[in-house]
């Protein structure tokens, strides 16, 4: 899935050239759709899909410490989070996850790590280390899951980090977290509307 095939997508759920602060904005057909799509999902939490994709990557990988659903309501995806470690010593936690995303605008998914690193004194986060291709402790499990989206949608192309984080000129995703007339990625405008492009990354940038 190239750049063009994703703009497609995208053009057709948001009005490219309109700030989301414009009453136009909201009135945009395709943003209608989106947003009873979103809404369709939260009644139902979930297509049946979904949950049987997340039943089947949890018990292929025992080893899993816990499944969480991270997309809220008004994302247009479905999205979970995987704790794959998770170690706490008295300065700080440090913990590994590998986070599934699948579109519900167009078939496109994508897979990436996130590890990060609270200070438990200050309760404070650091920004998170994105792990953008299948390596070390993430290996097995970035495979697996690949395999699996795949498996339960067939029809779905993985998108590689290279493509999500390019910022389409003109494009508001309302809500997004974004720097004030920041445009909006591939990734907030397909999955969450979290800012991912602005963390650092770790892994081969190249890997499709």
């Amino acid at each position: 899935m190239d750049y063009l095939d994703l703009y497609e997508i995208v053009a057709k759920y948001y009005p490219i050239g309109i700030s989301d602060n414009n009453p136009s904005y909201l009135d945009f057909s395709g943003y209608r759709n989106l947003r009873s799509l979103c809404e369709k999902k939260g009644e139902q939490g979930g297509d049946d899909t979904w949950k049987s994709f997340l039943v089947a990557f949890k018990s292929k990988s025992p080893r899993i410490l816990s499944t969480e659903i991270i997309s809220q309501r008004y994302h247009p995806c479905f999205s979970a989070s995987f704790q794959i470690s998770f170690e706490k010593t008295e300065t700080i936690t440090y913990t590994r996850e590998l986070q599934t995303h699948v579109s519900l605008l167009g078939p496109a998914f994508t897979i990436f790590g996130v590890e990060t690193v609270t200070i438990n004194q200050l309760e404070a986060t650091l920004n998170p280390l994105i792990i953008i291709s299948p390596i070390s402790a993430y290996e097995e499990y970035f495979i697996s899951a690949r395999q699996f989206i795949g498996d339960y949608y067939p029809k779905y192309q993985f998108v590689p980090f290279m493509m999500l984080e390019n910022r389409v000129p003109g494009l508001r995703v309302n809500g997004a977290d974004n720097e004030q007339q920041q445009d909006s990625s591939f990734f907030q405008a397909l999955f969450t509307y979290e800012n991912i492009t602005n963390f650092p990354t770790e892994g081969d940038f190249f890997y499709v």
